[in-house]
């Protein structure tokens, strides 16, 4: 630590102040590109705590002076940047294309009332009928692994489109349909389900594959109960169970900025 230290004020003294502002400005950069990175992926999250403790691990050594642990660490660490570009690779690429997509829609608006409309009639008609439904809303993270890899659709929504896709007798019934620049980009898309403790055992394989999409992914999922009819909400990793139509709305006005 004291080297460390050292090396810190042998650096200031060395250096224009110019210099230091700059290098502290590109940190930051660093910084805030790796929170964006981690800000709305759990996996992400973990990697970049796994990071730290590494990080303080590394400190601790250095501090106590263990000689052979201190040596093989620095052989290591010595590659850092190949080692966060490895482990970050999925993650900084979904920055990039999101950030390419924002470039492309420029000032175009981010969801059609018109649209909420139809979905809030059609999820009250299919929670009525007690028809299981998932519709996945994208946001700031494409989802276009998972639509690449279901039937694509482009297609304009309609209530009429929806109950048809989730018809009991249709073949993508039991897959998610992806809602994509306020168009029904595909259906029949199947997600990873989670595996998280903190839900109840009892939960349902859709409400699963719901929360499991939130956990890696920035998005919307509105989950509609074969059993009970009951509505259902996962975003951020969180799941909230027999929601309202008002409390629906609200989230669909908070989180697809109506």
């Amino acid at each position: 630590m004291k080297e460390l230290l050292d090396s810190f004020k042998n650096y200031i003294i060395e250096h224009s102040i110019f210099i230091i502002i700059i290098d502290i400005i590109f940190l930051g950069l660093i910084a805030m590109f790796l929170f964006s990175v981690a800000r709305y992926n759990n996996k992400a999250k973990r990697k970049f705590f796994l990071v730290l403790v590494v990080a303080v691990i590394y400190i601790i050594i250095s501090t106590i002076g263990l000689p052979i642990t201190n040596v093989i660490l620095d052989d290591i660490l010595g590659y850092w940047p190949i080692f966060i570009l490895i482990l970050f690779f999925n993650e900084i690429r979904l920055v990039v294309e999101n950030f390419e997509i924002r470039v492309s829609r420029g000032d175009e608006e981010a969801v059609d009332s018109q649209m909420i409309k139809i979905i809030m009639s059609s999820i009250e008609i299919l929670s009525n009928e007690r028809t299981g439904a998932l519709i996945t809303f994208e946001r700031t993270q494409n989802l276009d692994d998972f639509i690449s890899k279901a039937i694509g659709m482009n297609a304009d929504i309609s209530q009429e489109l929806i109950q048809s896709i989730f018809n009991p007798k249709s073949p993508t019934h039991d897959g998610a349909v992806i809602i994509k620049n306020s168009k029904i980009a595909c259906a029949g898309a199947y997600y990873p389900t989670s595996d998280s403790d903190k839900i109840t055992k009892t939960i349902g394989s859709r409400h699963r594959a719901a929360l499991g999409i939130s956990e890696l992914y920035d998005c919307l999922t509105i989950v509609v109960s074969e059993e009970t009819g009951r509505v259902s909400i996962t975003v951020d990793s969180y799941i909230e169970r027999n929601v309202s139509k008002e409390t629906l709305q609200l989230y669909l006005s908070r989180y697809l900025d109506l």
